[in-house]
């Protein structure tokens, strides 16, 4: 090729080129403003319903409190007989009242004190005589000079709870090694 020719052949393109570029700019310029209007709008929707969740992420955690808040209070007035029984109980020792028969309130104000707990789901967790379970027991103490197969748990030194089936706290005790 000759130089004219590869100079007629960058006109060539150069003119082409502006051209396909008005061309371009004029077809796209309508179809560049609808698309950055919708994209836009898409934007602004989005905005909206981000806004939308960070709302409902608040109403839930209000609503989560007051439902807590109840509870406790449904809870708590549960127990206020409870608070009562002690109170007399107190009163009577104060009194100078029979101790047996202290004793013996005492013992009906813990009864009641477990229903009421156990009306929601706290059971407490079997010890002795079972076998050692980790996820329920917690090995405090050896017994060495027993007649038990190994890890049975002898003796109960805290009581342990499950609440609806999950442990809470576990019972301390003491097993055969």
């Amino acid at each position: 090729m000759s130089e004219d020719e590869d100079t007629l052949d960058e006109r060539k393109i150069e003119e082409s080129d502006v051209v396909n570029v008005e061309i371009m700019d004029g077809e796209e310029e309508g179809h560049v403003l609808e698309g950055s209007e919708l994209a836009e709008e898409y934007l602004s929707q989005i905005k909206y319903l981000q806004a939308e969740f960070e709302n409902y992420k608040k109403i839930a955690a209000r609503e989560m409190a007051d439902y807590i808040r109840r509870a406790n209070e449904k809870f708590v007035t549960d127990l206020l007989p409870i608070v009562d029984s002690f109170e007399g109980a107190i009163s009577t020792a104060i009194e100078g009242g029979d101790h047996e028969t202290l004793v013996k309130g005492i013992e009906l104000i813990y009864g009641d004190f477990m229903e009421i707990l156990n009306e929601r789901g706290l059971l407490s967790i079997t010890a002795v005589g079972e076998k050692f379970d980790p996820y329920k027991h917690e090995a405090m103490m050896v017994d060495k000079d027993t007649d038990l197969p190994e890890d049975t748990v002898t003796e109960e030194l805290q009581k342990g709870y499950a609440l609806n089936g999950n442990v809470i706290r576990t019972s301390k005790v003491k097993v055969v090694k």
